[in-house]
């Protein structure tokens, strides 16, 4: 009986035994199995048996046509070889190579050919560090290093004029043509996560330097300097690419099999064990026992109640009723643009979110439309990215749809299912050189607005103490209504008077050293400059839209 076998990609055919289970009876006489095929043609000559204890695999190669004596023989074609004589694994983390091409449309596929004989490599300086991110816009292709910025030519190479002018004179057809970079000393380090686009403007941040970059068509500008360099300063520096520990313990749920490759734990969190963590097993308190093969290959969610997972690894476990999961981390830079409302969004991670979800982080928002930073968010992303218009984040498993809000809910300050409050702070200054006192304080917007604090500009240190005044909580319009002794409705925080929000300020001082009144029996707090803190309260609709525009005081020059 003949069989038909397509042949792709080796100019052979070819037929073997599989090594099946112990023969025991000379019924199951060994019959060869065509590979690809999930069933035996049936009539091929039977082999000998060879015994129970001695199963073997063979096959049979063949390259001539029926197999017949002196047939013609299928050509296996040309076979590229490349003696090296140095065959050591060469790292070039500053160059790039590329291959052939591929056309769809002709069926060319090169991607797999790299020649030799070709030029095919293009090499950076690799005093920059090593190359992290490629990006191609137009008919160029831009390098990020750790260290430094540059843009390839695709396709063509300029030449230019001996007058040192911009136009080409004559090109060529390289794949990667001239690299030019640009001017100033700035890379990406080793975040490329913090990468976003939009239009003809890059962002990324330069965690060596401690500066969030803008890639523009007038070159490199540190955006973090509008307004914001201490803060990016300080916070850059606890951003390193040291490897940290991190561990999660793990107890048995009671389902064990010995010698077993699964195992079942409970009371951990399954988004958080990675695959590749090792495993470290307690034999008996306080010995640890270390497998360097003890390797997590596979996690599933039993779906029980409370959470059971079943972990696969890589060695066989001994008899162990706890242990921890052990595995290396480094922190993040997670970049992208906000599409929604037009802003350079990045979460500064020291713990990455498969570490901790809500320790060790600050995400903000850079606006061109003001050319500044705008603010600051309560939720901590893996990914961020957005799609016809629509900003996404994903944690865990889970991708998060942001400035989502129906009719049938209010989701203002939810994120992650976790609602957050809102506060914002204004300085005024007004006359800075004259010192006052301020009376009362008062706003423009919506309904639900508190201030929670508010202080005065500090003085000298007097016995090691720095004293500046300090204004008592202005409760929100609705938190601050009670009804007096009479039955009348009266405010303890802001009222409000033709759409405006006012309220007198009441001072909340510690006690200073020769001071005639106690501070809580006087009304207004004395300074240079205010400092106010506002808040959302919890109670006016809860979830909805809060707007606040304009903050304004009223105040006599001090005696």
């Amino acid at each position: 009986m003949g069989a038909i076998i397509d042949v792709k990609y080796f100019n052979s055919f070819w037929m073997k035994k599989i090594e099946g289970p112990a023969i025991t009876s000379p019924v199951e006489v060994s019959n060869p199995t065509w590979p690809g095929l999930d069933w035996d043609p049936f009539g091929y000559p039977l082999y000998p048996n060879l015994g129970v204890d001695e199963p073997e695999n063979w096959y049979i190669e063949e390259a001539r046509i029926k197999g017949g004596f002196n047939n013609t023989m299928v050509s296996q074609g040309a076979r590229a070889y490349f003696n090296e004589k140095d065959p050591t694994q060469d790292v070039r983390e500053a160059s790039l190579i590329y291959s052939g091409i591929y056309n769809s449309r002709t069926d060319v596929n090169k991607t797999n050919v790299f020649s030799t004989a070709e030029p095919i490599t293009k090499s950076l300086d690799p005093s920059n560090g090593s190359i992290q991110k490629l990006f191609a816009e137009d008919t160029n292709l831009i390098i990020f290093q750790e260290n430094k910025v540059s843009q390839a030519l695709i396709d063509k190479d300029a030449i230019y004029s001996a007058e040192g002018a911009g136009t080409p004179v004559s090109t060529t057809n390289l794949v990667i043509g001239q690299i030019v970079p640009y001017l100033g000393r700035y890379g990406i380090g080793k975040n490329p996560e913090s990468f976003a686009q939009f239009g003809f403007r890059k962002y990324f941040i330069d965690p060596y330097r401690a500066t969030v970059m803008r890639l523009s068509r007038d070159g490199l500008t540190e955006i973090s300097q509008y307004g914001m360099k201490d803060y990016f300063r300080d916070n850059l520096t606890n951003i390193n690419n040291t490897l940290k520990q991190h561990s999660i313990s793990w107890t048995f749920d009671g389902v064990f099999d010995n010698p077993t490759d699964t195992f079942n734990v409970s009371g951990v969190n399954g988004c958080e064990v990675l695959l590749g963590s090792r495993i470290i097993t307690l034999e008996g308190s306080p010995i640890n026992t270390y497998d360097t093969g003890a390797i997590v290959t596979k996690i599933v969610d039993l779906g029980t109640s409370p959470a059971t997972y079943e972990i696969t690894a890589s060695f066989a476990i001994t008899v162990s009723l706890s242990g921890f999961f052990t595995y290396s981390y480094k922190s993040k830079l997670i970049g992208g643009w906000d599409n929604y409302t037009k802003q350079y969004t990045v979460s500064l991670q020291s713990t990455p979110t498969y570490v901790s979800k809500t320790d060790n982080y600050a995400t903000t928002a850079f606006d061109e439309n003001v050319n500044g930073w705008v603010c600051f968010y309560d939720y901590k992303p893996s990914f961020i990215f957005s799609l016809k218009g629509v900003f996404y984040s994903t944690t865990d498993y889970s991708i998060y749809q942001h400035y989502l809000n129906t009719a049938l809910e209010d989701n203002y300050n939810n994120f992650y299912g976790t609602r957050f409050g809102s506060n914002v702070s204004f300085i005024i200054n007004d006359k800075p050189s004259i010192r006052k006192v301020y009376q009362t304080i008062n706003y423009e917007g919506d309904n639900g607005w508190q201030l929670s604090t508010l202080r005065t500009d500090f003085t000298g240190l007097d016995s090691e103490v720095s004293y500046a005044d300090n204004a008592a909580l202005i409760r929100s319009y609705k938190d601050g209504l009670y009804t007096n002794a009479q039955g009348y409705p009266q405010r303890a925080g802001f009222d409000r008077k033709e759409n405006l929000y006012a309220s007198p300020l009441i001072a909340d001082n510690i006690y200073r050293p020769d001071e005639v009144l106690s501070s809580t029996l006087t009304s207004g707090v004395k300074g240079y400059y205010l400092v106010a803190a506002f808040s959302i309260d919890n109670s006016t609709d809860v979830g909805g839209n809060k707007e606040i525009w304009s903050v304004g005081t009223t105040y006599v020059r001090s005696s």
